[in-house]
């Protein structure tokens, strides 16, 4: 059944039917405890974001387009919001290539945030599927 299942992904693929997206994971600890942790899936036209937890009980988020830590004309977000932990919100008017910044604080985000580095912000871990 497995075979067949991925014979079938196989076929779509060729076709120019398949999605790819990424999945973007954001997770801070503080002596084994969550900070923030979110998750926030890319298929296609649709972003998923999902608040798991967060300290303060909301997720506060940023959405930056693509390379904007080198954009100079690019000091604020395209989206910024927040959500309840356990919670999640799903958009559709989002670039793919989007930016992001989570943090468990209520504060106005800009571009410093996508350098944890620099900023003392949250790490980023991203995969691609």
């Amino acid at each position: 059944m497995h075979k067949l299942i991925a014979l079938f992904y196989f076929i779509l693929a060729l076709a120019g039917c398949d999605h790819a997206g990424r999945t973007i994971i954001m997770r801070s600890t503080t002596n084994g405890t969550d900070r923030i942790y979110s998750r926030v899936t890319v298929l296609g036209p649709t972003s998923t974001f999902e608040c798991i937890h967060s300290r303060s009980g909301q997720c506060h988020y940023g959405v930056f387009e693509r390379d904007c830590t080198t954009n100079p004309s690019c000091s604020a977000p395209i989206r910024q919001f927040a959500m309840a932990a356990d919670t999640e919100r799903g958009m559709a008017d989002l670039p793919l290539d989007f930016e992001l910044c989570v943090s468990a604080d209520a504060t106005p985000m800009t571009r410093d945030c996508l350098n944890p580095a620099a900023a003392n912000k949250t790490s980023v871990a991203s995969a691609s599927s």
